[in-house]
C-alpha cells in the first residue's frame, strides 16, 4: 500500500513530466520563430548580394549549424531531461516551482522533502510520522496546475511575424525565396547574375606547356557593355586589352605553374577558371665519357656539358643525359633514331664506339610534349692513318762493301718502336 509520501513523490514526478512537456512546446515555438527568421535573413542577403561560392558556403553551413543549435537547446535537451537523461529537474527544484504557484504550501512541501532526506533509514518514528502527516496535508493540492500549457500562447507573437512574411512571399513572389535558396543549396555551383550583357570565354582549351605564354580571350555580347573588364588571378586585377569591338584579351607571360583566374566587371564576377600548365621536359646537363683505344696509350676523360666532340677513331663514347620531367630521350645519329629510357633519377645513358664523323641531336620527351626543342651537336672523328715509312739503301764500292739503310717513319699518333728485319 502506498504511503502519503509515495503519493506525493508520484505527483512530483507527474509535475516534472508536464514541466518538460511545456518546455518542449515552448522550445518548438521559439525554434520555429528563430529558424524561419534566419532563413528569411540569409535568403534576403543572397537575393541582393549574388554571393560567390565561398560566401554561399558560409551561409549554407551557418543556417544548418544555427538550426541544429536551436533545436538542440530548445527541443532536444528538454526531451532528454524528460527521460532522465542529463541533468533533470530535482524534487527540490520542482517544489520551488510549485511553491511559486501555490505559496501556501511552499515551505511545507520543501520541509517534507528535507525531513525525508534526514530519515533515510525509516527508524526515526517521530520524523516518519511528521513526514506522513505533511504529505497527507499536501495530497489534495493539484501540483500539475502549476504548469499551464496555455501560457505558451505568448510565444506566438514571435512565431507569427516571420511565418506571415514567409507565407506572403511564397504567395506573392515565390522566386524571392526559391532562387536564393537554390543558389545556397548548390553552393559549389557558379551562378551568374542577370545582366544586360554576357561575358564569354573564347578559349576552348585551358592548357599550356611550361615556359609558354598563354592568351586569355574574352567576348562581351549585349546592348550595353561594361565600362571595365578585368582579369583577377587572386592577387592582382589586370585590365584586359580590347582587340576589337567586344573582344578582349590578356597574355600570361612564361607560365611556370597552374593559374586560377576570374573575369570581373563592376557588376559581374565569373566562375573561377583554371589554366593547367604541363611540365616541359628539360635537359639540364650531360656528360660525355671518352674511352680511347688502348694502342693510343691515352688517358680516358670526361667532358661536361658540351656535345661537340673531336675524338680519335675507335673511341667509345658514353653519353649521360640529366633531365627533368622527361619520360624518354630521343637520340638521332644521322639517319638512325635511338629511344632511351631512364635508368634512375631522370638520367639517360647511351654508349657507342665511333669510327666516322656524324651530326646528332638529343630531344627530351614526355606525355605532354612530343616535339620538343632539340640539342644539335657535331661529332668529328679523326681517322687512324697507316704509318708512313720511307727507306733508302746505299751500297759501298770496294773489297769490303757495306750496305747502308736510312729512312723516315711517321704516324699521326706517333709510334713507340721500330723493328728492322733482314734476310741473308
Amino acid at each position: 500500500m502506498k504511503t502519503s509520501y509515495d503519493i506525493l513523490i508520484e505527483k512530483l514526478r507527474q509535475f516534472i513530466l508536464k514541466y518538460y512537456k511545456n518546455q518542449i512546446i515552448k522550445g518548438i515555438l521559439l525554434s520555429i520563430a528563430l529558424i524561419i527568421s534566419f532563413f528569411l535573413l540569409i535568403n534576403l542577403i543572397e537575393y541582393f548580394a549574388w554571393s560567390n561560392t565561398a560566401m554561399r558556403t558560409g551561409l549554407y553551413y551557418s543556417f544548418f549549424t544555427i538550426t541544429l543549435l536551436v533545436l538542440g537547446y530548445y527541443v532536444l535537451m528538454p526531451v532528454l531531461r524528460m527521460f532522465n537523461m542529463g541533468k533533470a529537474l530535482s524534487h527540490e527544484e520542482a517544489s520551488k516551482i510549485i511553491g511559486r504557484h501555490f505559496p501556501e504550501v511552499s515551505d511545507k512541501l520543501l520541509n517534507t522533502l528535507q525531513l525525508h532526506a534526514l530519515d533515510k533509514t525509516g527508524q526515526l518514528e517521530l520524523i516518519t510520522a511528521s513526514i506522513n502527516q505533511k504529505a497527507a496535508e499536501l495530497e489534495p493540492i493539484p501540483f500539475k496546475r502549476a504548469i499551464n500549457f496555455k501560457g505558451n500562447k505568448k510565444y506566438m507573437r514571435y512565431v507569427l511575424p516571420p511565418l506571415l512574411v514567409l507565407l506572403l512571399l511564397s504567395a506573392i513572389s515565390p522566386s524571392l525565396l526559391t532562387k536564393p535558396t537554390r543558389r545556397i543549396l548548390n553552393y559549389n555551383t557558379h551562378f551568374e547574375k542577370p545582366l544586360p550583357y554576357t561575358v564569354r570565354l573564347l578559349n576552348t582549351k585551358l592548357t599550356t606547356i611550361q615556359k609558354n605564354d598563354f592568351t586569355v580571350e574574352i567576348e562581351v555580347v549585349g546592348d550595353v557593355l561594361p565600362s571595365l573588364l578585368q582579369l583577377n588571378d587572386g592577387q592582382y586585377a589586370y585590365r584586359m586589352g580590347e582587340t576589337a569591338a567586344g573582344k578582349y584579351q590578356y597574355v600570361f607571360k612564361t607560365l611556370n605553374q597552374d593559374v586560377h583566374f576570374t573575369i570581373t566587371t563592376p557588376e559581374y564576377t565569373s566562375q573561377t577558371y583554371h589554366i593547367q600548365v604541363f611540365p616541359r621536359p628539360l635537359i639540364y646537363g650531360f656528360q660525355s665519357n671518352l674511352k680511347y683505344p688502348l694502342y693510343l696509350a691515352k688517358e680516358d676523360e670526361t667532358i661536361e656539358n658540351t656535345g661537340d666532340l673531336v675524338v680519335p677513331e675507335g673511341t667509345t663514347i658514353q653519353w649521360k643525359i640529366f633531365t627533368k620531367d622527361a619520360d624518354s630521350v630521343k637520340m638521332q645519329l644521322d639517319d638512325r633514331v635511338i629511344w632511351l629510357t631512364a635508368n634512375n633519377s631522370n638520367t639517360f645513358e647511351y654508349q657507342q664506339q665511333v669510327f666516322k664523323s656524324f651530326n646528332y641531336t638529343i630531344s627530351p620527351i614526355n606525355q605532354y610534349v612530343k616535339q620538343p626543342d632539340s640539342l644539335v651537336f657535331t661529332l668529328q672523328v679523326i681517322p687512324d692513318e697507316y704509318p708512313e715509312i720511307n727507306v733508302q739503301e746505299f751500297q759501298e764500292q770496294g773489297y769490303y762493301s757495306q750496305t747502308h739503310f736510312s729512312g723516315e717513319i711517321k704516324d699521326d699518333h706517333g709510334f713507340y718502336s721500330l723493328t728492322f728485319l733482314y734476310r741473308k
